[in-house]
């Protein structure tokens, strides 16, 4: 099982980016900007897993924007290939363990914690999302700051559409 998980995460992780960000977010790009190709690619990526709803959407997007990011930056899938690997591992482990994904919700309404008051599970998700977020801070601003090193000042519009994936 552990070998099903880890080899569906790394296919479905160089398929995805080579699809997504390695073409489709490429072209669209070049002729619309980032902002655009991500929003499509987005749309696109949470259609492509077939379980779209409305509601999944910002989570689709917010999923691109980080991929498509690092791809934009770094101009080549590879690191989003490594990311996607990772989140997909993460995310079928979990489907493993625990019987669902760790997206989905509870069968029943869940209880608010200003009704409920703070327990250890909210502290440990907050923790969670505090030192993601410092930590996806941290990387972004290194990676732009190797990223000016690397490139000339103005690079040329061409050098981007030729650009190694």
């Amino acid at each position: 099982m552990v070998a099903l998980i880890l080899m569906g995460a790394v296919i479905a992780g160089v398929v995805e980016e080579s699809a997504f960000r390695g073409y489709m977010q490429r072209l669209i790009e070049q002729r619309y900007g980032l902002v655009v190709a991500i929003l499509i690619t987005g749309t696109m990526f949470a259609v492509a897993h077939l379980d779209f709803t409305l509601m999944l959407w910002p989570y689709y997007v917010a999923v691109t924007a980080v991929y498509g990011a690092v791809a934009f930056l770094t101009d080549s899938i590879l690191p989003s290939v490594v990311l996607h690997t990772g989140g997909n591992v993460y995310s079928n482990l979990y489907l493993w363990l625990y019987g669902r994904a760790e997206w989905q919700t509870t069968s029943g309404p869940a209880d608010l914690v200003w009704s409920t008051g703070v327990d250890a599970a909210f502290l440990a998700v907050l923790i969670e999302l505090v030192v993601a977020t410092a930590a996806m801070a941290w990387g972004y601003r290194r990676l732009a700051r190797v990223c000016r090193v690397a490139l000339p000042i103005a690079p040329s519009s061409s050098s981007r559409a030729e650009g190694a994936v």
